[in-house]
C-alpha cells in the first residue's frame, strides 16, 4: 500500500533510509561513511521534514510496516529546465525491491506533481544498480554533476522525465 507519510512514520522512514544506504551504496561511497550512519539522526531529520510539511513524502507499506518511501518537491537549483520537480529520495528495503513498489511510489508522487510541473528530475550516484530501474520507467540521463556527501566528492547522474504518462 502507498500512502502519504505522517509524523508517526518519521522513525520508520529514518530507519529505511539508513538501512538502504548501508546496502545500496556499498562500493559506491567510502565504507567509513556507511559505517558511521546514524539511524537516530536520520529519524530526527525526517521528523523535522514531516513537521515542516513543505515537501511530498509517501511511504510504501507491507503488512502494516513501512518498507520504503519517496520524497520530493520543487527542483532545488533551477538549473535544469524543463525539470521543475525533483525526487530527492526513493528507497526500498532490499527484501521489498522488484515487487512494483518503487514504480508505485514514483507514479504516486508524479501524479501529485503533474498538474503544476513540467518535468521530473532525480539524482543518483553513478554506478548505482537502480539506474536500470529508472531507465525501465522511462528516465533518460539529462545531466551529470559532482556532489559532496559527508565530505566526499561523488559523481551523480541526473535522470529526467517530461512524459508523465511513462510514470503511471
Amino acid at each position: 500500500m502507498i500512502r502519504r507519510a505522517t509524523i508517526d512514520d518519521a522513525n520508520a522512514i529514518g530507519t529505511v533510509h539508513m538501512t538502504t544506504w548501508r546496502t545500496a551504496y556499498v562500493g559506491l561511497m567510502p565504507q567509513h561513511i556507511l559505517d558511521n550512519l546514524s539511524i537516530e539522526r536520520s529519524q530526527e531529520r525526517w521528523r523535522n521534514r514531516l513537521i515542516a510539511g513543505h515537501d511530498l513524502i509517501f511511504v510504501a507499506e507491507a503488512d502494516s510496516t513501512v518498507v520504503g518511501f519517496i520524497h520530493g518537491g520543487a527542483e532545488r537549483t533551477g538549473k535544469y529546465p524543463p525539470y521543475t520537480s525533483e525526487i530527492t529520495c526513493l528507497y526500498l528495503l532490499q527484501a521489498y525491491q522488484r515487487r512494483g513498489l518503487g514504480r508505485q511510489l514514483v507514479a504516486t508522487i508524479a501524479h501529485d506533481f503533474a498538474p503544476q510541473h513540467s518535468g521530473l528530475l532525480l539524482w543518483m550516484l553513478q554506478g548505482n544498480p537502480a539506474q536500470r530501474f529508472y531507465e525501465a520507467i522511462g528516465g533518460t540521463v539529462v545531466a551529470q554533476q559532482t556532489t559532496e556527501i559527508y565530505g566526499e566528492l561523488l559523481a551523480e547522474i541526473g535522470y529526467g522525465w517530461t512524459d508523465w504518462a511513462l510514470l503511471r
